[in-house]
């Protein structure tokens, strides 16, 4: 009977500060690109700046940046498949994040009250990722706590 040594979180690159674990990649892909997450950010097509043209000057406690900004139809079918296509372009912003950019609870908080079939659309796409991606999600908690571990032992 052969054993293979399981791959962990830290064999592909996924580490506590959400960083990459591969400098030599991270170099690959910055050579190969000069796009900054400003320029990721401005192409989703939900988001907008507070700047006075596109939107209002932000407010006391408002960042520059509106994460959330749409124009529901009305038409509650259409709405949750464009949330549907939002999510997916969300989605494919922060796998391509090579640190995480964390901007899930940005959006969430500039979402309207009460939500229309946009964000209904926009966050059941979101959870039947994070449900595709649980299993992956638990290894690298697991890691993650094993890494804190190793830190308070070491300080010992």
């Amino acid at each position: 009977m052969t054993i293979q040594k399981a791959k962990g979180p830290a064999d592909v690159g996924a580490s506590p500060s959400r960083g990459s674990t591969n400098p030599q990649k991270d170099k690959e892909m910055n050579k190969a690109s000069t796009t900054t997450i400003d320029d990721k950010l401005k192409a989703l097509p939900f988001t907008a700046m507070r700047d006075g043209k596109q939107l209002p000057m932000p407010m006391e406690g408002q960042l520059p940046r509106c994460f959330w900004h749409v124009a529901p139809t009305g038409n509650y079918g259409h709405d949750c498949r464009t949330g549907n296509r939002y999510a997916l372009e969300y989605l494919a912003y922060e796998e391509g994040a090579v640190c995480g950019s964390g901007i899930l609870n940005l959006i969430v908080n500039d979402m309207p009250r009460p939500l229309t079939g946009i964000e209904n659309g926009f966050l059941s796409m979101v959870c039947f990722a994070a449900g595709a991606g649980a299993h992956r999600a638990r290894q690298i908690k697991a890691y993650w706590d094993k890494c804190a571990a190793e830190e308070v032992e070491a300080a010992i």
